[in-house]
């Protein structure tokens, strides 16, 4: 079986005046039977001031890893003495990609700023086996304050969908399971690992202090070459039907005890991240709601959402002014409209929050029908009235009534913030039906807010890179 193949490869570094870079690994036209895809190589290059890579895939960062010195490249001679040749030696899974992928490495500066260095183009085949799960996933992708706890409670009233039953009804099961499986295929190194699934370290960590050792499956220090080739074939398969085996016990309890032993998705809330696709990769068939609101609505709710409670969330907490904050939500909403173009379009669906308020029968009915379900007049009315039953945590949840949720930020939002949100978000406006209210000739301000808020993202996925790899060396 063939599990991955490479179409082409780019340097973004060609050698100049005693710097560049090589990649050793992968090479053009390969093909592998792993499900773990080794990058490896070195760079030196002028402007280079940190020691570690970072790894994306269409736009999603998958991956930090730490650099060290070539003496091999150093001893040939092939830079300039003036410069210092930074190798790295990682693994990719095939979980963490899509199946029509396209990998950057770049240098990680300690501002957050990237230095492209090469990029990895291919392709790979599903996870799945001849192994189902009982239930199907359907995922609600959205951001906080779009309204996913509205449409997460609306489709909990359906008799074949189960859920988290609490609000906010955020119980993250198939990430957690999904995310256990990806480490047991993984071939990287424990701190890898560690800080792939850094809120597990307390359970993960002995009380003796060791940490995580070596993938078993796939290390050489444990057994023999052909027999490490025979069980790095079968073990992704044997995690698959694990997490599936986790997942699936999870909720069919929560079926059983609300009597829904027929039921046939499950729902969850799902952030902007590798997830969505990480599901893809291991259920034949997945569903993706895709939940978008007006960016300016997004941010009007939750500067009052936040205000409301006291609390700093959704990103306030890590920037300085109103400004910072609107530029994060502007890169948000960026990967949210990428991460739609690497969803199968027979597996996804849009629902726009103010049709979901103001037409609720009709697009309920184009849900549970993307969904295959029933979805009569009956079915859809008594779905209705189930979801607004009152409960305790509404009050305390909305921050304005239903019917005036829509276009509020025309009164409550600053122009000038307006106009740098309008910038941040052309993109996703363009492609989800939302007007600029401010002309739309603004993709110089956009570029400027979004390049910004993406060193920002990469500085904090450095510290917490960091700060991983110091917790597992003071508990070894």
């Amino acid at each position: 079986m063939i599990a991955l193949s490479i179409d082409a490869i780019k340097s973004q570094i060609p050698f100049h005046n005693g710097c560049g870079g090589v990649l050793d690994s992968p090479k053009v036209e390969t093909t592998s039977n792993s499900v773990n895809l080794r990058i490896a190589g070195w760079f030196a290059i002028k402007t280079a001031h940190s020691s570690h890579v970072i790894v994306e895939t269409n736009g999603f960062c998958i991956q930090i890893n730490s650099c060290f010195v070539r003496d091999d490249v150093i001893k040939c001679g092939a830079v300039s003495e003036e410069y210092v040749p930074y190798g790295f030696d990682l693994f990719v899974t095939i979980l963490d990609i899509p199946k029509l992928f396209s990998i950057n490495i770049s240098c990680l500066q300690d501002d957050g700023g990237h230095i492209p260095l090469f990029s990895i183009a291919g392709r790979h085949f599903s996870l799945c086996d001849s192994s189902s799960s009982a239930l199907k996933p359907a995922s609600i992708v959205g951001l906080g304050r779009s309204g996913t706890t509205w449409l997460m409670r609306l489709l909990l009233q359906h008799p074949l969908i189960v859920g988290a039953t609490n609000y906010p009804y955020e119980a993250y099961v198939s990430r957690y399971f999904v995310q256990v499986m990806r480490n047991m295929i993984s071939a990287n190194s424990k701190d890898e690992i560690l800080y792939n699934f850094s809120s597990l370290i307390a359970n993960i960590t002995g009380s003796d202090g060791m940490t995580l050792g070596k993938n078993p499956f796939n290390s050489h220090d444990y057994l023999e070459y052909d027999v490490i080739g025979t069980l790095s074939e079968v073990s992704p398969f044997i995690a698959r039907r694990c997490a599936l085996e986790m997942i699936d016990a999870y909720y069919k309890s929560i079926a059983k005890s609300q009597g829904r032993d027929d039921a046939i998705y499950y729902v969850e809330k799902t952030f902007i991240d590798c997830h969505a696709f990480r599901l893809g990769n291991i259920y034949e068939r997945q569903k993706c709601l895709f939940l978008v609101r007006d960016p300016r609505d997004i941010f009007r709710s939750r500067r009052s959402f936040n205000g409301k409670r006291g609390i700093k969330s959704f990103g306030e907490r890590i920037v300085e002014d109103d400004r910072q904050w609107v530029d994060v939500l502007s890169l948000e909403l960026l990967q949210m409209r990428q991460l739609w173009d690497l969803i199968d379009a027979e597996n996804r669906l849009t629902v726009r929050y103010e049709d979901l308020l103001t037409t609720p029968e009709i697009e309920l009915r184009r849900i549970l029908a993307f969904l295959e379900l029933p979805h009569g007049s009956t079915d859809i009315g008594e779905l209705l009235a189930a979801a607004h039953q009152p409960a305790s945590w509404m009050d305390a949840h909305r921050t304005s009534p239903a019917e005036s949720s829509i276009g509020r930020w025309r009164s409550e939002m600053e122009p000038e913030l307006v106009q740098r949100l309008d910038a941040g978000t052309q993109q996703f406006r363009r492609h989800f039906g939302y007007q600029a209210d401010s002309g739309d000739d603004m993709t110089e301000m956009g570029a400027t807010s979004l390049s910004w808020a993406q060193r920002l993202s990469s500085k904090m996925n450095l510290a917490r890179y960091r700060d991983v790899l110091q917790t597992s060396k003071a508990a070894s």
